[in-house]
């Protein structure tokens, strides 16, 4: 008899930024491990990923994925800011992208 496994749910986790770790960040990332060890498939998106500044050990634990392009080289100034801005005007936009993959 052949077990068929049966589909991972995917959950999708949209967060501002992962910037510097605070508490948000930490929540979301905390939130993202627990819901993998119950078994879900999850990825985290956001505008900014900040993989040194930002727990980068629970950072390495998560799939996280950029929602826009790096535009702007690292050295301009608030380049955080600028693409947090970009991401919260094109959110409209960004919806597009993943209206596919939502059930």
């Amino acid at each position: 008899m052949v077990k068929s496994k049966a589909k991972k749910l995917k959950i999708s986790i949209f967060h501002l930024a992962f910037v510097y770790s605070g508490g948000g960040e930490r929540l979301v990332l905390e939130e993202a491990i627990g819901l993998e060890k119950l078994g879900y498939d999850v990825t985290c998106f956001s505008p900014v990923v900040d993989r040194k500044g930002c727990f980068p050990e629970l950072l390495s634990r998560v799939k996280v994925k950029r929602i826009l392009p790096k535009i702007l080289p690292s050295w301009y100034p608030d380049v955080e800011l600028v693409s947090i801005l970009m991401a919260c005007l094109l959110v409209p936009l960004l919806f597009f992208k993943f209206r596919n993959k939502i059930n």
